[in-house]
């Protein structure tokens, strides 16, 4: 079944500037699927043994004026927030109760309380009580940012994120999540915080695996 998620959040800049997709860009290709992971057997359970994907992190397009040699700096600066959440919501033990104080840290205080009653739907807390140990077999991020006379202030994160799941009786259930996230600069210099998602999750159950011998 597939779950949408809506969050509209009213964000007022001091500047009153509203950022768009305009400007300078630079497309990459899509990355190609991770491969499916192995199991083996662990007694009478099973686990998966491949490790977790590393993150595909892109900067897609620049509104503004940022030069040529800061995009790796707001490359890094616009993704945080988004990694901070992934890390947290769903890699990370205890999965039937993450650390949510850590998991929306990177969200807007106004965003954090919406954030905590979706957990359900924003991490793998729904699943943890069956779960035993989960994976990342894909973390894309493709990002947009906004940065007038040459200062990062916002932008928006795309992403495409896959996780497998592996339960106490063996099944493996993939995790999909998809879509958009709003970013924002506040405050502290070097913060940017998400203050606006629109998501859509779904699971995939009793996902085949590739056994030891191939097969």
């Amino acid at each position: 079944m597939r779950h949408a998620l809506r969050s509209a959040v009213t964000l007022v800049l001091s500047a009153g500037v509203l950022f768009s997709g305009a400007g300078c860009s630079g497309d990459e290709p899509e990355p190609p699927a991770a491969a499916t992971p192995k199991r083996t057997p662990t007694g009478a359970a099973t686990a998966l043994v491949q490790r977790s994907a590393p993150y595909d992190v892109g900067l897609r397009s620049v509104a503004g004026d940022l030069r040529k040699r800061d995009r790796e700096r707001a490359t890094r600066l616009l993704a945080r927030p988004v990694r901070t959440w992934v890390d947290n919501g769903f890699l990370d033990r205890p999965w039937r109760r993450p650390n949510l104080r850590a998991t929306f840290a990177g969200f807007t205080p106004d965003l954090r309380g919406q954030a905590r009653r979706q957990a359900g739907r924003l991490t793998m807390s729904r699943l943890g009580n069956a779960v035993t140990e989960v994976i990342a077999q894909r973390r894309s991020i493709r990002l947009r940012g906004f940065a007038p006379r040459g200062r990062v202030m916002g932008g928006t994160a795309v992403v495409d994120l896959r996780f497998l799941a592996m339960t106490r009786d063996g099944e493996v259930r993939r995790v999909n999540v998809r879509g958009d996230l709003s970013l924002t600069r506040m405050g502290t210099p070097g913060k940017v915080r998400i203050f606006a998602y629109d998501l859509d999750r779904w699971v995939d159950r009793n996902v085949s695996v590739v056994g030891e011998d191939g097969a």
